[in-house]
């Protein structure tokens, strides 16, 4: 849930940065984004993430009670980076501050959502045309490996405790999209 809910949200934010102007009413003739933004409603209501868009952005809901387990976020660090509590020593609580941590990851996350997206404007090309094309797709294969450990903290962040459910249940229950999302893309263009 947590991954579906970061990615609709890179994604719809590269569509539209202005997350204050983030409604159903200012989408709703806009598909792609409108579902984008009821899955992120449906998500954010299932992992009892609460507030505004721009809340959310900035990892406000990180100073809710009980999201602030500093085991098991030191745990997710240290499965990738494990020299880091070599030099960061954090005792107790008042050390931690996850809601930087999380702003400051996504922040990083969207710059790098946007470099992929680059070529996704390209729709055809071919000859000399295909070199820059080619150059950047390696890159972005290079990206998406080193990228996995950001969104692993992400993750981890968006869902402490491991709060799960069914599509179905997600339907039912918070209103998510039962939708195809790349075919309404598809159909968009």
């Amino acid at each position: 849930m947590e991954k579906i809910l970061l990615t609709s949200f890179l994604e719809l934010y590269t569509l539209n940065n202005d997350t204050a102007k983030w409604s159903l009413a200012n989408f709703a003739k806009n598909p792609p984004r409108l579902y984008r933004l009821q899955k992120i409603d449906s998500l954010m209501a299932a992992l009892k993430i609460e507030g505004s868009y721009q809340e959310f952005e900035y990892g406000e809901f990180l100073f809710e009670e009980g999201r602030q387990d500093l085991a098991g976020f030191k745990s997710r660090i240290e499965e990738n980076y494990p020299f880091i509590f070599e030099t960061v020593f954090l005792n107790n609580r008042e050390d931690s501050d996850f809601q930087f941590v999380f702003e400051v990851l996504l922040r990083y996350r969207i710059k790098v959502q946007q470099l992929v997206n680059v070529k996704t404007c390209v729709l055809e090309v071919s000859g000399i045309n295909t070199i820059p094309l080619t150059i950047i797709s390696d890159i972005d294969k290079k990206l998406q490996k080193d990228i996995a450990v950001i969104d692993n903290i992400l993750y981890y962040l968006l869902n402490p405790i491991g709060i799960n459910y069914t599509k179905e249940d997600l339907i039912t229950k918070f209103n998510y999209p039962d939708v195809d999302l790349a075919q309404i893309d598809k159909d968009w263009i």
